[in-house]
Formats: structure tokens, sequence, C-alpha cells
């Protein structure tokens, strides 16, 4: 896992614990995607529990229901902990532990899948298709924690509705809050502005590690990657 912001870590215990600290699905700057995750997840061997440790913003929807299916069916017991932000698809595979824990200051989204398309009208129907079937997909999923029905859940969707560790809590998304030692900083590399209702005291949160953490580092070099390349698009 040399050089990757999220990482798979064999406890003494004999607990596996993966810091999924990094966008979903893999692009030119990095990401985890869903075939290197069962990848690690396999090359671990037989295992009694894992503890999965998030902060990111989501990503590739279908990539994060790939790995929330590895999880749901590994047999091991799954318990999650979001130590940042538990945004988009990432609050989806959560959803695939037992158990569910915040950190007091840490942040969950959920809003409605979507993608970007080039084609016909066609096209553009069987996509709109798709992403209506994902959504099911991810309304399910929440409903694995949460009591709300699943036309309470889509509305909260629609909204994209942001949730501290106590509202999380309240309506279901998470089990447990936990104060950490150590508050996990938002990095600033992440790229948020795809997100419409952003809480403005989150987003007062987003700035790099103080120490220079190696995953927020690993982020800061993808989005300049990323800002260079669309530098390039313009000449």
């Amino acid at each position: 896992m040399k050089n990757k912001p999220w990482r798979f870590a064999l406890q003494a215990s004999g607990e596996l614990e993966i810091f999924l600290y990094d966008v979903i699905g893999e692009d030119l700057f990095g990401g985890t995607s869903a075939a290197a995750f069962q990848e690690e997840l396999s090359a671990a061997g037989n295992l009694r529990s894992i503890r999965l440790r998030v902060n990111s913003p989501g990503g590739n929807a279908f990539d994060g229901i790939a790995i929330y299916n590895a999880l749901l069916s590994h047999g091991a017991r799954v318990t999650a902990q979001v130590d940042g932000l538990a945004a988009s698809i990432a609050s989806t595979i959560i959803m695939a532990a037992s158990e569910i824990a915040m950190a007091d200051n840490s942040m969950m989204m959920i809003h409605n899948p979507y993608a970007g398309l080039v084609g016909d009208a066609a096209e553009m129907r069987r996509m709109a298709g798709a992403l209506d079937n994902m959504k099911k997909s991810m309304v399910a999923a929440y409903q694995r924690h949460t009591a709300r029905s699943a036309d309470e859940v889509s509305a909260m969707m629609d909204a994209e509705t942001w949730m501290g560790a106590e509202e999380a809590e309240d309506a279901g998304f998470c089990e447990t809050i936990l104060t950490p030692e150590q508050p996990v900083a938002m990095a600033a590399s992440i790229d948020l502005s795809r997100f419409r209702h952003i809480p403005a005291a989150f987003a007062a949160r987003l700035r790099p590690h103080p120490e220079g953490d190696a995953s927020q580092l690993l982020l800061a070099d993808r989005e300049k990657k990323r800002l260079q390349l669309e530098l390039l698009k313009r000449l």
C-alpha cells in the first residue's frame, strides 16, 4: 500500500483495520478502486473482524457499491468509524458495517447519485434509468441502519443532507458518537465543489493537516496535477 492515502493494516488482535482516506474510484491522480480494494481484502485472508475508518468525499458510485457489497458479503464482523467526512457514496459504503461510530466533530452527507455523460437522447435515458436503480440500492443500504422510510431517505438524498454526528445518530445513520483524542483535519485539497449545501461551519474546517499527514499531502499533490491538466486543456 505504499504511496496510497488508503491502507489495510492487520492488527495484533487479528482485526483488519482499513483506512479509507481517499476518493472512491480511480483516475489519473489516484483514488480507491473497487478492484484494488477487493484485491487487498482477499490478500488479508480469513478474518473475524474488520474496522473501516473513513475520511472520504465519495466519488464513483459504482465502485462504491462494489466496495459496499465486498464488505457486506465478506463474512467478518464489520464496524465503521467516520474520522472526518463520509460523503456521497462513502456514506453508503459504511452502511455495510453492523455498527457505525462517528467522531463528534465529523460529518456525513447523503445525496442522489449523478453522472456526466455525452451522448444522444437514448443514452441519456438509459443513464437516467441506471441512476434511478443506483439510488434504490443506496436507499436500501441506508435502511440497514436508519428506521426512516424509503421515501424519507429519498427526500433527504434529494436535498443533499449534511449531518453532524448528533444529527446522524438522531436519524439512525450511526449508533455511537466518539470524542477523538486528536481530531482528523479535513484536507483543503478535497474537491467539494460539486456539492450544493456544504454547512459553513464544516467548510471552515477544510485545511491541511498541521503535521503534514501523508494522506493529506498525497491528496494535495493529486489536486495540483488535476488543476495543471485543466489548464492544459484550455491552451
